[in-house]
Parts: C-alpha cells; sequence; structure tokens
C-alpha cells in the first residue's frame, strides 16, 4: 500500500509518518508539503491513500479534492482528511467530494493509526473485490465462449443425428424406389417387344397392341409418382429446416406422409393402424415436425423390433385449443428409472455405436421450444407405452 501525506507543515508530516511507522502500518510512505507537489507525484507515482490537510497555501485540501474529481482519481485513491477546522459544512464539502474519513489535528497517535488501518483494509478488500470482479468477468467471457462452441456442437450433431436417420431411410427407400423402377423396366420391355411386333401386324394386332401400350404408360406414370412421392417427401426432411418456414398443415396429412417414407421400416411391424379422429390444422415448420414424429416412430420400431406381435397405434384427437396425437406400442414399456432421462441429449438403452441418444431429444426441441407444445410419455412395464402431443391451434 502507498500512502502520500500532504501538509504544508513538515512538523505534522514528521509526526504522521513516524507514528505509521513505528505501529507498522506501511513500509513507505511520500510526502508533499503542498497541492502543486501532491500533484505533481499523483501523476508519476500509483497512490491507495491520501492523508490530506485542508488548509494549505495556494491550492487547499478542498481545491485538490475537486482536481481529483475532474482527473477521476478519486475513484482509485482514497482520502482521510487532516484538520484543524471544525466546521460542519467544510466536513460535508470534503465527504461530498470523495473524502473517506477526517482526523482531527493535533490527533492521538492510536485514534490516528486505528483509522488509517481501517480505511487500508477497506482499500485491501476494494482491490479483492476488483480481482473478484474481474475474474468473474473473464469467466464470464470464458463460459459465453464454451457455450457457443455447446451450441455450435449440438447443432453439429443434431444435423449428424437428423443425417444418420435420414442414412437409415434410404437404405429401406432404395428398396421402396427399386420395386417401382423394376416395373417400369419391365413394362418397357414389353413395350419394345409390341413395338417390334407390329412392323409385321395386322389392324386388329395394332389395335390390341395400341390398348398394351396405353396400359403400359399409365402403369409406368403410377410407378414414376410413387418415386417422385418418396423422393420428394426424402427432401423435404433432409432440407435445411432451421428456418421459420411456418405454415398451416393438417396433422393427419403430415402423419400419413411420415408413414409413407417408412413404410420399409414398418415392415417389421405385424399390425399398423391409424385412428385419425381430427381434421384440424397446426401452424408449424413442416419439415420440423415430420421430423420429430418421425423420431417417435422410429423410437418405437427400435423397441419392437425383437417382438413378434408388434403393434403400433396412431391416433388424433382436437379440442377448441389443441390438436392431439398419440403415437402407442404394445412393447415392454420403461422402467421408472429410464423415464425420467428419454428425453436429455445422448441417453440411450441400446449401443452408442448404433444410436445416439439423440432421437427423443430432437423431438423434444422441435415440439416443446420450436412449436411452443407438449410431449410426454404414459407408460406400463410390460403393457407398452403411448407418447403424447400436444400442439396448439392457431399461430404461436
Amino acid at each position: 500500500m502507498n500512502i502520500l501525506i500532504v501538509d504544508d507543515s513538515k512538523m505534522n508530516i514528521k509526526i504522521a509518518e513516524d507514528t505509521l511507522l513505528e505501529n507498522h502500518v506501511v513500509k513507505e510512505i511520500i510526502t508533499a508539503l503542498s497541492g502543486e507537489e501532491a500533484i505533481d507525484i499523483l501523476e508519476k507515482n500509483t497512490v491507495d491513500l491520501v492523508l490530506l490537510d485542508i488548509i494549505m497555501p495556494g491550492l487547499s485540501g478542498i481545491d485538490l479534492l475537486k482536481i481529483f474529481n475532474e482527473r477521476h482519481w478519486i475513484r482509485d485513491i482514497k482520502v482521510i482528511m487532516l484538520t484543524t477546522v471544525d466546521d460542519f459544512l467544510v466536513l460535508k464539502e470534503c465527504f461530498e467530494l470523495g473524502a473517506t474519513d477526517y482526523i482531527q489535528k493535533p490527533f492521538n497517535k492510536i485514534e490516528f493509526t486505528s483509522r488509517v488501518r481501517s480505511v487500508l483494509k477497506e482499500i485491501e478488500n476494494d482491490k479483492k473485490l476488483l480481482r473478484a470482479l474481474n475474474l468473474l468477468e473473464k469467466q464470464n467471457l470464458e463460459l459465453i465462449h464454451v457455450n457457443q462452441v455447446l451450441k455450435d456442437t449440438q447443432s453439429y450433431i443434431i444435423e449428424k443425428e437428423k443425417m444418420v436417420a435420414v442414412g437409415e431411410l434410404l437404405s429401406g427407400l432404395t428398396n421402396e424406389i427399386s420395386l417401382p423402377l423394376g416395373h417400369i423396366e419391365d413394362e418397357l420391355l414389353c413395350v419394345s417387344g409390341i413395338v417390334k411386333s407390329c412392323n409385321v401386324a395386322s389392324e386388329e394386332k395394332l389395335n390390341n397392341a395400341k390398348q398394351k401400350i396405353d396400359a403400359t404408360v399409365m402403369s409406368c406414370e403410377l410407378n414414376i409418382d410413387k418415386i417422385k412421392k418418396l423422393v420428394a417427401s426424402l427432401s423435404n426432411i433432409t432440407r435445411d429446416n432451421s428456418k421459420d418456414d411456418y405454415e398451416n398443415i393438417k396433422l393427419n396429412d403430415l402423419i400419413d406422409e411420415v408413414l409413407f417414407i417408412l413404410n420399409y421400416e414398418l415392415k417389421s411391424i405385424k399390425k399398423v393402424t391409424k385412428k385419425y379422429r381430427c381434421d384440424a390444422e397446426v401452424y408449424c415448420n413442416k419439415a420440423q415436425l415430420k421430423q420429430a414424429v418421425m423420431h417417435i416412430i422410429l423410437n418405437a420400431i427400435n423397441v419392437l423390433k425383437d417382438q413378434n406381435e408388434s403393434l403400433i397405434e396412431i391416433s388424433t384427437l382436437e379440442n377448441e385449443r389443441h390438436v392431439l396425437c398419440f403415437i402407442k406400442d404394445n412393447g415392454p414399456g420403461i422402467e421408472n428409472d429410464v423415464l425420467s432421462k428419454i428425453f436429455d441429449p445422448f441417453f440411450t438403452t441400446k449401443s452408442m455405436d448404433q444410436h445416439t441418444g439423440l432421437g427423443l431429444s430432437i423431438a423434444q426441441d422441435i415440439i416443446v421450444n420450436k412449436h411452443k407444445g407438449q410431449i410426454s410419455v404414459e407408460t406400463e412395464v410390460g403393457n407398452g407405452s403411448t407418447f403424447v402431443i400436444v400442439l396448439n391451434r392457431g399461430n404461436l
């Protein structure tokens, strides 16, 4: 701690300096015999505490306090006034200008030492608090950075999980697309044979050939439409769904699209039933909501993989304020210790090599955070589970 004693009396400075050194209050003391000399010292040195005489020729103690305020030194320096003045208004002005305390002259050495120590302790506490605040600010900046990194990482992992799900869908859709393509190929070969036979055909045979070609073309168009629908549904899920692209969609139609995409995966389920009791629309980001429903149904499919009499039932209801979707399976149900964790990111009861544990977490984020809805689970061990989705009607 650096102390500056400012007094026009060398005797007063000597008494104050000796008292502080003898009582081991500080090790080094700077002195000034005038306000002008004090300003010069403060411009060149770091000072923590100024013991300042009020009445001095030239710049008085009050003049110095005003300069401290103008130069903003008063924020970093504590000031104790040393004075013979007992005028309340003068002391009031000193405190208003930022003085911390005052000591009457001639001072009692014990009182003088005690009050200086008290202010020095206050200065030390202020420095500790400032260091703590600086550390807290630094840690806060680091936390902001870490939080941003986590958000970026979460976005990357969610996109990766989405692409993993799409990759799984593609393996099934490859078969779904291969079938209509195979039919088209067969039909085209048939048409080719018919065309060749027409070179030496009678009019009757030409008419028959035309009918066969028309039927073949119609069959090809149906298969092409099926392929287009599959590709469109898949591209709808894989597109950037982070944009606020909201529209009114019938929930039943959205579920049907998801079931169409998952047709290959659902072949492992013995029975899939639909019970639609609502014709209402929901205001949603279609791609996001399809992804959420897809994850929940895929979760049910995974649960039922090793079950012979597997069943998935999807039903919808509506009331004045909400549209509800129930996705029920007859799987083994969920244990209580697992139930509280199923929406946690990265939680999975399966091997992490095959599952990231993000599917239900993504579904919850989409339904709750992005669509202001609700998702819950009704389950009974041994009797299956039902995921309940509640969405608001109208705009969010």
